[in-house]
């Protein structure tokens, strides 16, 4: 059958999950099941889960599984992250190959996850998601936290799709969500950030970080 969305939800996570994300996916899956997704005929979703300290093994291998699955889409969703339940339909309703949500880091000032190509520094712009901020914006690089993938994408990528690598002109490593990104800029594959969806996730850690403490550090910062 034609025009199903097919969905491989992929974890990766150590032996334990946050009650809260457990909570975030079973709403998720539950609205699924209950709601179409906009322009399909028909949705399947499967749940994968690796556990092991290696993170790009783990994602390499849930995207091996949803492939050999027959999967259209993979969801990445670590399992320290909190979202709403409408957060596929959400995504999924750009119709983009790479669509993902700008995630706060665990971290005091928390920083946003997103940035913008800079020449003149190897980390990139910061991309804020505020007030101000509302739809899609194509960005340069971006986490894996919450990342939805048309899994055509992965007929043009050769391994590894994911890998933590030392590169030297900058002095620092760089991880497996950068590398991936570095994949697609290759092969020119945009990658967007829903910042609408952005606003609504949560990063739990000692506390929940969010874009509201984001956006209360650099108003903080700018008012010296």
């Amino acid at each position: 059958m034609k025009n199903i969305f097919n969905l491989a939800i992929a974890v990766p996570s150590g032996a334990t999950w946050h009650a809260d994300f457990a909570m975030s996916l079973v709403l998720l899956m539950l609205a699924l099941q209950k709601h179409p997704i906009e322009g399909y005929a028909g949705r399947g979703v499967m749940l994968f889960n690796k556990r092991t300290s290696i993170l790009p093994k783990s994602r390499q291998e849930l995207v091996d599984d949803a492939l050999r699955a027959g999967c259209t889409h993979l969801l990445f969703v670590d399992s320290d992250q909190t979202f709403p339940a409408y957060l596929i339909h959400k995504l999924a309703a750009h119709k983009k190959r790479v669509v993902g949500c700008n995630v706060a880091t665990k971290s005091i000032p928390a920083n946003p996850t997103a940035r913008n190509f800079n020449p003149n520094w190897h980390g990139g712009d910061k991309v804020y998601t505020d007030d101000n901020s509302s739809g899609l914006e194509q960005v340069w690089r971006l986490g894996c936290g919450v990342l939805l993938l048309d899994l055509s994408i992965f007929e043009s990528l050769k391994k590894p799709y994911f890998a933590i690598k030392w590169e030297e002109s900058k002095n620092d490593f760089v991880g497996e969500d950068w590398y991936f990104c570095e994949k697609l800029e290759e092969k020119a594959i945009p990658i967007y950030v829903d910042h609408d969806m952005s606003k609504q996730i949560g990063h739990v850690g000692s506390m929940t970080y969010t874009h509201d403490l984001v956006g209360e550090i650099k108003q903080e910062s700018e008012n010296g």
